[in-house]
């Protein structure tokens, strides 16, 4: 699990501050901050933060959209701050990744909305704009996004329209996600199906019987469909007396 990575652009300090401790009130604690488009270029290309809060009149050479046009190829989601919602703006944003408006001074119930929003979309979002499968999913666990790597996965258990994700320090959380969106999302050189309830990740298998039908990974122990036992047996090169 990967702590979310949050960059505000804002050249007002009380107000960055003020932002800064409604996020930290939400259970966000990961920030960076600057308050002009030079250093939001450079932390924004070193540091790929997961989301991303501009004031849209900044310090330096560029605007807060300008510094959104010339990253939107990162397809981050960023949020304009602004006093007065600009028709203008909004107008100019809307070709890129822009998740909303937040007028100045921002409240926390709205705060909380925008994040709900842009976070529970952000990866299906990503997929789409950059033509690729993100190597993230964000879970929601006691009103806390958290950011989860494909390399923190363990397995995926699906639960009717429910995934769990176990991740490899054993730890779970719930995801609503079918079976097959979620292994449309994963990367299919790092995990295999091998039952229609289960996903597991092929490096950290420890044990495969394809005789009982069962794998053992990380102490877990996984029925494995006749389906995919052929599947199994040719792409981890294992024979049936394994």
């Amino acid at each position: 699990m990967s702590e979310l990575q949050i960059l505000v652009v804002e050249d007002d300090l009380s107000f960055a501050l003020e932002l800064e401790m409604l996020l930290h009130d939400l259970g966000y604690n990961n920030f960076s901050r600057t308050d002009n488009s030079a250093e939001a270029l450079d932390l924004i290309f070193s540091g790929k933060p997961d989301i991303i809060f501009m004031d849209i009149n900044i310090g330096g050479r560029l605007t807060g959209i300008d510094v959104g046009k010339a990253t939107a190829h990162l397809h981050i989601p960023v949020f304009y701050m602004t006093a007065l919602i600009d028709p203008v703006y909004e107008e100019e944003t809307r070709s890129h990744l822009t998740f909303g408006y937040l007028r100045k001074p921002v409240e926390k119930h709205i705060l909380t909305d925008a994040l709900n929003n842009a976070l529970s979309r952000a990866a299906s979002f990503k997929d789409h704009a950059a033509g690729t499968v993100p190597d993230f999913f964000f879970v929601k666990k006691n009103e806390v996004f958290h950011k989860i790597l494909h390399t923190d996965i363990l397995f995926a258990e699906s639960t009717e329209n429910y995934c769990k994700i176990v991740s490899d320090d054993g730890k779970s959380w719930m995801l609503r996600m079918p079976m097959q969106e979620m292994l449309s999302r994963l990367h299919p050189d790092q995990f295999i199906q091998i039952h229609r309830r289960f996903i597991v990740r092929r490096e950290l298998i420890d044990q495969i019987n394809l005789k009982s039908g069962n794998i053992l990974i990380r102490g877990h122990q996984l029925p494995v469909s006749k389906s995919n036992r052929a599947k199994i047996r040719e792409l981890l090169g294992r024979d049936e007396k394994q």
